[in-house]
């Protein structure tokens, strides 16, 4: 909650300094960052319940039901974030932001994975390995907002 305040508020922030472009950019990827950082939780914890097992039904929250259609998604995030025009002041955001959804869309193939595992140990296997990824991502959001939050600053220090 207090990661969607702060992208909200950076955003008006952004909208006082005049770039439309960065504003654009900020507001357009800042939606879609927030969306994913919440849904990877609830996947997350999805698959710690077992709901991504076969014979186990939804848990709380709308799971990834098929992890190759959010990949797809995550892609299309990715190349927005990479071809959106912006300003030089946001490449350290930008630089962030894409290398958060290349590390997302390989944790949506290894789930992928899992989903089609029928083998016991190789879906332990998946679950340990997206459990560690999980842990590399869960920081990610804190650096992204960070690199955010100074390409905000240098944009209103221009105007």
């Amino acid at each position: 909650m207090n990661k969607t305040l702060l992208a909200l508020l950076l955003s008006l922030a952004l909208t006082a300094c005049g770039q439309p472009g960065d504003l654009t950019y900020n507001e357009v990827v800042t939606a879609a960052f927030l969306s994913n950082v919440q849904r990877i939780d609830r996947d997350m914890e999805g698959l710690i319940n077992g709901d991504f097992d076969p014979g186990h039904g939804a848990g709380r929250g709308a799971l990834t039901k098929h992890p190759g259609d959010h990949i797809a998604e995550l892609e299309k995030n990715l190349n927005q974030v990479q071809q959106l025009p912006h300003s030089e002041d946001a490449s350290q955001f930008a630089s962030r932001l894409s290398r958060y959804y290349e590390l997302q869309i390989g944790y949506y193939q290894q789930l992928k994975r899992y989903v089609e595992t029928t083998d016991p140990a190789k879906k332990e296997t998946l679950a340990q390995s997206l459990a560690t990824t999980y842990q590399g991502l869960r920081g990610q959001p804190e650096q992204i907002l960070a690199a955010q939050k100074q390409f905000l600053e240098r944009a209103s220090r221009l105007h």
